[in-house]
Protein backbone atom coordinates (compact mmCIF):
# COMPACT_ATOMS: atom_id res chain seq x y z
CA UNK A 1 0.00 0.00 0.00
CA UNK A 2 1.45 3.57 -0.45
CA UNK A 3 0.50 5.22 2.12
CA UNK A 4 -2.23 5.86 5.55
CA UNK A 5 -3.38 8.49 6.90
CA UNK A 6 -4.26 8.61 10.27
CA UNK A 7 -5.90 11.63 12.25
CA UNK A 8 -4.20 13.63 15.08
CA UNK A 9 -3.76 16.59 16.97
CA UNK A 10 -1.29 19.63 17.11
CA UNK A 11 -0.19 21.78 19.81
CA UNK A 12 1.31 25.46 19.65
CA UNK A 13 3.92 25.61 22.48
CA UNK A 14 5.69 28.52 23.93
CA UNK A 15 7.49 30.66 21.53
CA UNK A 16 5.07 29.66 18.72
CA UNK A 17 6.87 26.16 17.82
CA UNK A 18 4.28 23.41 16.96
CA UNK A 19 3.96 20.08 18.57
CA UNK A 20 2.86 17.47 16.51
CA UNK A 21 1.13 13.90 18.11
CA UNK A 22 -0.39 11.41 16.32
CA UNK A 23 -2.27 9.59 19.35
CA UNK A 24 -1.68 6.39 17.19
CA UNK A 25 -1.16 4.63 20.65
CA UNK A 26 -4.65 5.48 21.66
CA UNK A 27 -7.21 2.12 21.33
CA UNK A 28 -10.68 1.99 22.18
CA UNK A 29 -11.27 -1.41 24.14
CA UNK A 30 -13.83 -2.61 26.03
CA UNK A 31 -13.13 -4.69 29.38
CA UNK A 32 -15.60 -7.19 29.86
CA UNK A 33 -17.26 -10.43 28.21
CA UNK A 34 -20.76 -7.97 27.10
CA UNK A 35 -20.60 -7.31 23.49
CA UNK A 36 -19.98 -4.16 22.09
CA UNK A 37 -23.11 -2.89 20.00
CA UNK A 38 -23.61 0.06 17.36
CA UNK A 39 -26.64 1.18 15.60
CA UNK A 40 -26.56 0.15 11.86
CA UNK A 41 -27.55 2.39 8.91
CA UNK A 42 -31.06 0.42 8.72
CA UNK A 43 -31.14 0.92 12.24
CA UNK A 44 -30.56 -2.37 13.84
CA UNK A 45 -28.05 -3.45 16.34
CA UNK A 46 -25.21 -4.92 15.48
CA UNK A 47 -21.73 -5.88 16.54
CA UNK A 48 -19.04 -3.11 17.05
CA UNK A 49 -16.06 -4.47 15.18
CA UNK A 50 -13.74 -1.57 15.46
CA UNK A 51 -13.30 -2.31 19.32
CA UNK A 52 -10.06 -3.96 20.53
CA UNK A 53 -11.70 -6.71 22.67
CA UNK A 54 -9.66 -7.63 25.66
CA UNK A 55 -10.05 -10.24 28.60
CA UNK A 56 -8.09 -10.28 31.96
CA UNK A 57 -5.99 -13.19 32.71
CA UNK A 58 -3.66 -13.24 36.34
CA UNK A 59 -4.87 -9.82 36.74
CA UNK A 60 -2.94 -8.59 33.57
CA UNK A 61 -5.19 -6.89 30.56
CA UNK A 62 -4.87 -8.23 27.19
CA UNK A 63 -5.68 -7.79 23.91
CA UNK A 64 -7.50 -10.22 21.59
CA UNK A 65 -5.83 -11.18 18.71
CA UNK A 66 -7.20 -9.83 15.49
CA UNK A 67 -9.60 -7.78 17.41
CA UNK A 68 -10.76 -4.52 16.50
CA UNK A 69 -7.72 -2.22 15.73
CA UNK A 70 -6.38 1.42 14.64
CA UNK A 71 -8.33 3.03 11.87
CA UNK A 72 -5.80 4.15 8.83
CA UNK A 73 -7.27 5.11 5.58
CA UNK A 74 -5.54 5.93 2.02
CA UNK A 75 -6.28 9.13 2.36
CA UNK A 76 -7.79 12.08 4.01
CA UNK A 77 -11.54 11.28 4.78
CA UNK A 78 -13.16 14.25 3.50
CA UNK A 79 -16.42 12.77 5.93
CA UNK A 80 -14.38 12.81 9.76
CA UNK A 81 -14.30 16.76 9.93
CA UNK A 82 -10.60 17.87 12.14
CA UNK A 83 -11.48 19.62 14.95
CA UNK A 84 -9.26 22.41 15.78
CA UNK A 85 -5.72 21.43 16.49
CA UNK A 86 -6.45 18.40 14.70
CA UNK A 87 -4.66 17.43 11.34
CA UNK A 88 -3.83 14.54 8.92
CA UNK A 89 -1.02 11.99 9.28
CA UNK A 90 0.87 10.37 6.66
CA UNK A 91 2.50 6.83 7.43
CA UNK A 92 4.89 6.33 4.48
CA UNK A 93 5.01 2.96 2.50
CA UNK A 94 8.40 2.36 4.20
CA UNK A 95 7.43 2.30 7.69
CA UNK A 96 8.57 -0.90 9.26
CA UNK A 97 5.36 -1.94 11.13
CA UNK A 98 6.31 -3.37 14.42
CA UNK A 99 6.75 -7.30 15.49
CA UNK A 100 3.17 -8.45 16.15
CA UNK A 101 1.30 -5.97 14.72
CA UNK A 102 -0.23 -6.50 11.41
CA UNK A 103 -2.28 -4.23 8.51
CA UNK A 104 -6.05 -5.82 7.99
CA UNK A 105 -7.67 -4.51 4.89
CA UNK A 106 -11.70 -4.13 4.79
CA UNK A 107 -13.14 -5.54 2.15
CA UNK A 108 -15.50 -3.07 1.36
CA UNK A 109 -14.64 0.60 0.28
CA UNK A 110 -15.64 3.41 3.15
CA UNK A 111 -16.92 6.56 2.18
CA UNK A 112 -14.81 5.96 -1.32
CA UNK A 113 -11.59 5.20 0.63
CA UNK A 114 -10.39 1.90 1.55
CA UNK A 115 -10.40 1.37 5.24
CA UNK A 116 -7.31 -0.65 7.27
CA UNK A 117 -6.48 -1.15 10.38
CA UNK A 118 -3.61 -1.97 12.67
CA UNK A 119 -4.34 -5.10 14.85
CA UNK A 120 -2.22 -7.28 17.18
CA UNK A 121 -1.30 -10.55 15.34
CA UNK A 122 -1.29 -12.30 18.44
CA UNK A 123 -2.79 -12.02 22.43
CA UNK A 124 -0.87 -9.28 23.80
CA UNK A 125 -0.90 -7.15 26.79
CA UNK A 126 -2.86 -4.17 25.88
CA UNK A 127 -0.21 -1.64 27.24
CA UNK A 128 2.46 -3.82 25.21
CA UNK A 129 0.18 -3.49 22.30
CA UNK A 130 0.32 0.74 22.79
CA UNK A 131 3.71 0.73 23.02
CA UNK A 132 4.23 -1.11 19.65
CA UNK A 133 2.33 1.22 18.41
CA UNK A 134 3.71 4.40 19.38
CA UNK A 135 6.95 3.02 17.46
CA UNK A 136 5.57 4.08 14.38
CA UNK A 137 4.73 7.93 15.91
CA UNK A 138 8.43 8.54 14.59
CA UNK A 139 7.68 8.10 10.82
CA UNK A 140 4.32 9.83 10.71
CA UNK A 141 4.64 13.35 8.70
CA UNK A 142 1.51 15.68 9.36
CA UNK A 143 -0.33 16.86 6.10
Amino acid sequence: MDAVFRKGVFKKEEGGQIKYETTIEIIRYHEDFRPMLKRNRDGTMGPKTDEIITYQENGLLYALRLSGGVSLFDGPNPKLALKKNECWYLLPRETPIPPGIIIAKDLEPFRGLTHYALQPAEDILRKELQRRLALLERYARPL
